[in-house]
């Protein structure tokens, strides 16, 4: 893998710094689209041995043989791809390597749907989403593959930069940096960029421990980074006030400073964890036919939103069945957490703010 800024000349490829891992149980089909791009993983690792040198073909990731392959199917498409988050982050030394679960994009919003039916005429599926879009607000499409042990998740807006999808991306791509996967161009986020949306993922889940210490650790690898240009570029992505617990570690304190306030979508993803919590908050917010409509998609949400977390495809009535009994049992055991907001019996504060007390409290008796 290289990596090449501003066009400038190629510097000579570097081994991964990690050994080799399986991508997954690896099809024995030869099959290619009528475009050329490979369909199994057979084909995408034979064409990835073809764009590397010989010391180095054996010993590049998954993440890295999959980020390459959606990037060709990106340029096939026409379509304006950024790879960020895991990728982007350990090439720029922002976190260690690790193993990848998913390999995360940013398309073009207006060719985010037919980038995402190019996948799926790959052999790609979609992950089924939870159908309460009110509680749990959409920002990207994840599709799993039967012959890859990752996702592909293709994101047409990223929580936290909270300007309009579209021209979010346009200014992310204006400050784009090439990675060179083997031969493969790969479109990447420029610096400060990827250090905001490194913070800003973990900003979502400080409730989650690595959450916390990747934080921590952004924090230490960012102490030489110019504060002032940093703050600046969140202000131009509308993310000064979601990433300001980060920023202000960074940032020396003034005074009078404009950080803004987050949306109220923000606060939900950040401030409340269980989504029972959530579903409670919403509940409160919204009027008697909406409340009607969340309980019903609550208690029986369609078939396939049961196996979202799995590779499954399909329940029989029985497995059906037995799963929306689970999905029961969990919500009457979380009720007593979240009758109290149901009930607002939290007075002069708001639901967001009750439930996120009500959860630091359970947390703290555990």
């Amino acid at each position: 893998m290289r990596i090449c800024v501003g066009g400038g000349r190629r510097p000579p490829c570097r081994p991964a710094r990690r050994g080799p891992q399986s991508p997954g149980r690896v099809s024995n089909d030869d099959a290619w689209s009528a475009d050329g791009t490979p369909t199994s993983v057979t084909e995408v690792i034979r064409m990835m041995n073809s764009m590397v040198d010989a010391r180095t073909a054996g010993q590049l990731e998954p993440a890295i043989l999959l980020t390459a392959a959606v990037a060709l199917v990106a340029r096939r498409t026409d379509t304006r791809m950024l790879a960020f988050k895991g990728v982007a982050a350990v090439q720029y030394g922002l976190r260690p390597p690790r193993p990848s679960a998913d390999v995360d994009v940013f398309v073009d919003p207006d060719r985010h749907q037919n980038f995402v039916h190019a996948l799926e005429g790959r052999g790609w599926l979609q992950r089924p989403s939870d159908p309460d879009t009110a509680t749990f607000p959409r920002h990207s499409v994840s599709l799993f593959h039967p012959a890859w042990n990752m996702d592909i998740d293709v994101h047409f807006r990223y929580p936290g930069i909270e300007l309009p999808p579209d021209e979010s991306f346009e200014r992310l791509w204006l400050q784009r940096t090439t990675l060179w996967c083997g031969n493969q161009p790969v479109q990447i986020p420029g610096f400060a960029d990827a250090i905001l949306i490194t913070a800003l993922h973990s900003l979502r889940g400080l409730w989650i421990e690595r959450h916390k210490r990747e934080l921590d650790e952004l924090v230490s690898r960012c102490r030489t980074v110019d504060p002032d240009q940093l703050a600046a570029r969140a202000k131009a992505l509308n993310a000064l006030a979601t990433a300001r617990p980060f920023l202000e570690q960074l940032v020396p304190p003034r005074p009078g400073y404009q950080w803004g306030e987050p949306s109220a979508e923000w606060q939900l993803r950040t401030r409340i964890s269980e989504p029972m919590h959530r579903r409670a908050v919403h509940w409160r917010r919204a009027s008697w036919p909406e409340r009607v409509s969340q309980v019903r998609i609550a208690l029986f949400p369609p078939v396939e939103t049961l196996i979202k977390d799995s590779t499954q495809t399909r329940l029989g009535p029985l497995a059906a069945a037995r799963a929306y009994v689970r999905r029961w049992g969990r919500g009457l055991a979380s009720l007593p957490e979240v009758l109290p907001i149901l009930l607002g019996r939290k007075s002069g504060r708001s639901e967001a703010d009750a439930a996120l007390t009500d959860e630091q409290q359970q947390r703290a008796q555990r």
